[in-house]
């Protein structure tokens, strides 16, 4: 359930490459939807195996060290 500022569009990246479900606007939200929700993410076997491969991707990545190379190249 996105409030604010990046959170909008990080819920629909997550949506739209399949390692979550689909955000749930806060003027919409019930408890069934947000049940429906955490039932999919719980049980849905396609959508836990992306995110384990992305996990394994992210693990791989130095980002603080490839934020401060743009942040010195920048400057």
């Amino acid at each position: 359930m996105p409030l604010a500022i990046d959170q909008f569009f990080w819920g629909e990246r997550i949506h739209k490459i399949g390692v979550g479900p689909k955000p749930i606007p806060q003027r919409t939200l019930s408890a069934e939807k947000l049940a429906n929700a955490i039932q999919e993410s719980l049980h849905d076997a396609d959508m836990r195996e992306r995110a384990k491969t992305l996990s394994a991707r992210l693990v791989t990545e130095n980002g603080v060290q490839a934020a401060v190379r743009v942040m010195r190249d920048w400057v």
